[in-house]
């Protein structure tokens, strides 16, 4: 069902898609993406809030590993330190992906984003 995802979703010039091409391997365990907030009145969390509340479950699922407290307090990251990972990880978020999905939750999910990227479009 990625090949679903990529297909409706790059219509889409408010998100960023994952590469689906013979250069890139993916195991599609998630289907990350990535919003482009300055096409957007809001965020990417008000984007995953929203697509939530039309009951589609979303994750985070990569967040940069400098911004954890941990790695923060231990090595002393500050915020700019690793400007690409904190592009990505202001931007990404996970939409389900299994393969006990049906056509008709693929779609609903489709639905879904594609009703909140109109919604929140500038």
């Amino acid at each position: 069902y990625a090949s679903v995802y990529h297909e409706e979703f790059q219509k889409l010039e408010e998100l960023i898609l994952p590469p689906d091409d013979d250069l890139h391997r993916n195991a599609w365990h998630l289907y990350p993406i990535m919003v482009r907030p300055e096409t957007l009145t809001t965020d990417r969390d008000g984007i995953q809030e929203a697509v939530g509340a039309e009951n589609v479950g979303t994750g985070i699922h990569f967040r940069p590993v400098h911004q954890h407290p941990y790695y923060r307090q231990k090595y002393e990251y500050a915020e700019g330190s690793l400007p690409r990972s904190e592009f990505i990880g202001e931007r990404v978020f996970s939409l389900p992906l299994s393969p006990l999905m049906t056509e008709d939750d693929v779609q609903f999910v489709i639905t879904a984003v594609k009703k909140v990227i109109s919604h929140y479009r500038k």
